[in-house]
């Protein structure tokens, strides 16, 4: 704009204006689509197998505490498992009752504080599984030899949750300068 701020439209209708707009929303990034349409995210062919597991049902062997409140990884026959705990600090209805008051969430179901975790899997070793349940037990097969622990985090995960996320490289887009900022990527 003129006066050197950014209005956004979002898909709800709504609008905002701020100094500054921070396309932090992935990979598949409409704001780097719609603002920087020549840059193209290049398939590094690794994916990531990402799940969630209930918090209570590893709860009995201390790797949440261990884990406490950073996320963190354990190095597993030459890969890696990244973890974190999310425990929720109010009801994620009561959050969204008060940051998103207009829009309906009659559908969604109340969540419960869980662990995150991930898996870096070849395209290749994903080849066809695409469903959230064959990634759910292709997981499984990646940790069969690790500690039960572990092996537990992925067995008790909520398969339905389960997803193989494609991981891509976007090269550095050249600086620009405006009048008020320099954005470097």
């Amino acid at each position: 704009r003129a006066d050197g701020t950014v209005r956004a439209w979002f898909a709800d209708g709504s609008a905002d204006t701020a100094d500054v707009l921070v396309g932090a929303d992935g990979i598949g990034s409409a704001v780097r689509r719609q603002y920087l349409p020549h840059v193209r995210v290049t398939d590094t062919g690794k994916r990531m197998l990402m799940g969630a597991t209930p918090l209570r049902a590893v709860a009995g062997t201390g790797l949440p505490e261990l884990i406490g409140h950073s996320a963190t990884s354990a190095r597993l026959h030459g890969t890696t498992m990244a973890m974190g705990v999310l425990r929720f600090t109010r009801s994620p209805a009561a959050a969204r009752k008060e940051w998103l008051p207009t829009m309906d969430f009659r559908a969604v179901a109340e969540a419960e504080d869980y662990m995150m975790w991930a898996l870096p899997i070849s395209q290749r070793r994903l080849g066809s599984a695409r469903s959230p349940a064959a990634v759910w037990h292709l997981a499984k097969e990646l940790v069969a030899g690790v500690h039960p622990t572990l092996r537990l985090v992925i067995g008790q995960a909520w398969p339905d949750l389960t997803v193989a996320l494609r991981v891509g490289l976007i090269p550095p887009a050249p600086s620009c300068r405006n009048e008020h900022y320099l954005v470097r990527n």
